[in-house]
């Protein structure tokens, strides 16, 4: 996987995990009441999106049959991003 798709997955797993936290706050939504759905490689950014919010409510992924990618491996390889 490049460098630039590995800082993208990064970028959106921060995105969904980021509006999510606005939702709870702006919109009074329930953590518990969230449903996250993704199809791939979307549903491994779920999974992570999943990781950083207390008590989400349920995260389904789809078609996901083998690990595409380890966050793991990200943190070790420090790298950077272009979300800021």
């Amino acid at each position: 996987m490049s460098q630039t798709l590995r800082s993208t997955v990064i970028c959106v797993i921060d995105y969904v995990t980021f509006k999510i936290i606005i939702f709870k706050g702006k919109l009074n939504v329930k953590a518990a009441d969230v449903h996250l759905i993704g199809h791939s490689l979307g549903a491994h950014i779920a999974g992570y999106a999943g990781e950083k919010i207390a008590k989400l409510g349920r995260i389904t992924g789809v078609i996901c049959q083998h690990l595409i990618f380890s966050l793991t491996l990200f943190r070790k390889q420090n790298i950077k991003t272009h979300c800021e």
